[in-house]
């Protein structure tokens, strides 16, 4: 009995884990300057209606203690997006002392300006601090702490763990299938040595794109090291795996990249492909694949090898 409760127990913390990724992929998604914005005009709104309904004799109700879509997004949103961050937990004890102590004390200062500008300036330093707090966490997510890659904005290798796990999961459950591609630009020391370092990140950058715009919608693109991008692509089998694989070489292969002062330069890519064949360890089917990226590797450059599973 007691091995089945801590079995139960263990498969329903990892599924709440993943839950908690898939979570935070949707919100990689998403364009977090946009989202720092509209959450600080969300917060200046309530603090204006707790001003206005609390303290200013022009209001006669107090607006209820929820903090509005400011509070329901910091609640059920920012603890997933910025999980960890040491900044929720002190924005929460603004937000408890603002509701707990602050507010009721513009309303018991109403008609007495010393009081009054005591506790109004007590309250825009709370909200103040909040704003602070706020722009911190976003502001480290778009430096690069959000999961993605800082050069080619795709997702960087931490999140391929998770992604794989779910898809071996689903695969099994569906009886289904799927593909690893590990493609990595050939020569690219050399490249970076000959254009330079700001150069070679706008062939990065181009390739990625290349990558991004050839996939389908549900597939995963990641960059897993300096010339390497790995492709998670959903519901392939062993046989339309090579084509899908061999489609993205080619594309890579036709593309020229502009750079300022130079004419279109050409790159290529050496591929590795490997089909899940029902082994539960994600792990297996990537070293699968880095064998058949190597395999290509060693044959030249701007080649394919499939592993044959």
């Amino acid at each position: 009995a007691l091995e089945v409760m801590a079995g139960a127990s263990a498969s329903s913390a990892d599924r709440h884990a993943r839950t908690d990724e898939a979570y935070r992929l949707f919100f990689l998604s998403q364009d977090l300057k946009a989202e720092r914005e509209r959450q600080k005009s969300h917060l200046l709104e309530w603090a204006h209606e707790i001003l206005m309904a609390g303290y200013w004799p022009v209001a006669d109700s107090v607006p209820e203690q929820s903090p509005g879509a400011f509070g329901v997004w910091l609640h059920h949103k920012a603890s997933i997006l910025f999980d960890g961050a040491p900044e929720l937990a002190r924005i929460h004890a603004c937000m408890a002392e603002i509701e707990e102590r602050l507010q009721p004390a513009l309303v018991a200062s109403r008609g007495d300006p010393a009081r009054g500008r005591d506790a109004v300036a007590r309250f825009q330093q709370a909200i103040g601090e909040i704003k602070a707090l706020l722009a911190s966490m976003f502001d480290r997510s778009i430096a690069g702490d959000d999961g993605r890659d800082g050069v080619t904005r795709l997702l960087n290798r931490r999140y391929f763990p998770t992604v794989a796990k779910r898809e071996i999961a689903y695969a099994q459950r569906q009886h289904g299938s799927f593909g690893i591609v590990l493609a990595e630009i050939d020569r690219f020391d050399e490249l970076r040595n000959v254009l330079g370092h700001e150069a070679a990140d706008t062939v990065l950058s181009a390739v990625a794109d290349t990558l991004q715009d050839r996939v389908r919608a549900g597939d995963f693109v990641f960059r897993v090291g300096e010339a390497q991008f790995l492709l998670l692509l959903v519901e392939v089998n062993a046989s339309q795996l090579p084509p899908l694989a061999e489609g993205l070489r080619q594309q890579v292969e036709a593309m020229q990249v502009r750079i300022p002062g130079l004419p279109g330069t050409g790159v290529t890519v050496c591929v590795g492909a490997a089909a899940f064949d029902g082994h539960p360890d994600y792990q297996r089917l990537l070293d699968r694949a880095d064998a058949a990226l190597q395999s290509a590797r060693a044959g030249g450059v701007n080649r394919l090898a499939v592993d044959p599973g």
